[in-house]
């Protein structure tokens, strides 16, 4: 009897360890599939994703930054800029002799008495205001020249006093060392050194049109013009001898620009 109880209870506790297993590894199972299956894909994706997959998808999010345009010197001024570095720019109007290249150093009295390369020459050169800013464009661009009865440097501007020479004539070819200008004549007129009124820049639009409505009520000639806020300006002004002190002034307004941009 003895032998049969030992046996029985060996069996029934060989039965009992092996529920109790079989409940563990189901427990397990049960564990591993309560795991979300979005957060398993995931992981597999992102493992197994290529290199060239993962860098389109970041590049997308990357923003490129703006290419920055640079203005470049014209070349057509390389030979000029090698003879005087204090060159900004050349002037030229058809069916006059003005065609020249100008020359700024700041200030308005070293080129009244020193041609293109800085010698002593009554004639002078024809120079951009000291108030202006050298090779780049101001609002109003003056430039300044002798007047002499050989039509040499800006005294063929008096030509511009004749009604049939102004009408016909209106465009004036500035360009500074960055870009190459188209400009059109609206007004001449003659004042006296102490009515010089020319500004390069205005604190205000208002400003601005308050210049060009005196520029049009002294003027010898008009053409018809209505300035806007954006508009930039060219004076020309050289002596002039109606009376003792007289100056003439010729302006222009920039009807085409074309820069030139670095490559």
């Amino acid at each position: 009897m003895n032998i049969k109880r030992i046996i029985i209870l060996i069996i029934t506790t060989t039965l009992i360890i092996f529920a109790m297993l079989s409940a563990s590894s189901c427990d397990f199972v049960k564990f591993v599939d309560d795991t979300p299956r979005s957060s398993l894909s995931d992981e597999s994706e992102t493992t197994d994703m290529p290199s060239e997959i993962i860098n389109e998808t970041t590049s997308e999010s990357v923003t490129e930054p703006p290419i920055e345009r640079v203005l470049a010197v014209n070349p057509k001024f390389n030979n000029l800029l090698s003879l005087n570095k204090n060159v900004v720019g050349d002037i030229k109007i058809d069916n006059t002799g003005i065609w020249y290249p100008i020359v700024f150093d700041g200030t308005n009295e070293y080129y009244l008495k020193r041609d293109f390369y800085g010698r002593n020459d009554k004639y002078g050169s024809i120079f951009m205001d000291m108030t202006n800013h050298g090779a780049l464009l101001s609002k109003n661009t003056i430039l300044h020249g002798h007047n002499f009865s050989d039509g040499r440097m800006f005294g063929d501007l008096e030509k511009f006093k004749q009604e049939d020479f102004f009408n016909s004539n209106k465009t004036v070819i500035f360009n500074n060392l960055y870009s190459d200008m188209e400009w059109e004549i609206f007004s001449v007129y003659v004042i006296h050194a102490d009515d010089y009124f020319l500004l390069s820049a205005f604190q205000s639009d208002e400003d601005f049109f308050a210049f060009i409505e005196r520029v049009k009520s002294i003027s010898i000639f008009w053409r018809d013009y209505t300035p806007s806020a954006d508009d930039y300006i060219l004076s020309l002004h050289t002596c002039s001898y109606e009376f003792d002190d007289a100056h003439t002034i010729v302006h222009a307004r920039l009807v085409s620009k074309i820069d030139n941009w670095e490559e």
